[in-house]
């Protein structure tokens, strides 16, 4: 790294780590999207486990987020809205992340949510929303008593 030098690299398979900078560091970072909407991934060096995944666009890494905070801020009026993103086509990571949150919201329409995309066949998350809702089941019988979703 020297003062005016520019560096071109491939984000996807290049690092770019700078343990310490003598001075002071500005840099620019144009950033371009590859088009692939893939998330990114951290991977350790000494085993290849998975240590962070994040979202592949800037847009779903924004609603993520938003899914999370409304969560945290307990806004239980935004069930209904995150239900409805956790059913709709995209990112299975987006839609998983919105369930989760609408599910620690308001556990009705959370679970009628789960329930309903579990009986898809075509859906990534069927399987995985099964589990979890024969998991749920298991643990809090009442849940069976939620009506499904009329659509």
């Amino acid at each position: 790294l020297d003062a005016g030098s520019i560096v071109h690299r491939d984000g996807r398979k290049v690092a770019q780590i700078f343990t310490g900078v003598p001075g002071i560091a500005v840099m620019l970072k144009l950033q371009r999207l590859d088009g692939t909407g893939a998330p990114s991934c951290e991977y350790a060096l000494d085993d290849g486990c998975l240590l962070h995944q994040a979202a592949g666009s800037p847009r779903e890494s924004r609603l993520e987020l938003t899914a999370a905070l409304l969560g945290r801020m307990d806004r239980t009026d935004a069930a209904p809205l995150l239900a409805a993103m956790a059913e709709e086509a995209g990112s299975p990571h987006l839609r998983w992340q919105a369930l989760r949150e609408c599910l620690g919201l308001d556990s009705s329409i959370g679970f009628a949510a789960l329930s309903t995309i579990a009986r898809r066949d075509d859906d990534p998350l069927a399987a995985p929303a099964g589990a979890l809702r024969a998991q749920l089941l298991e643990a809090h019988p009442q849940l069976a008593e939620v009506p499904a979703c009329p659509a």
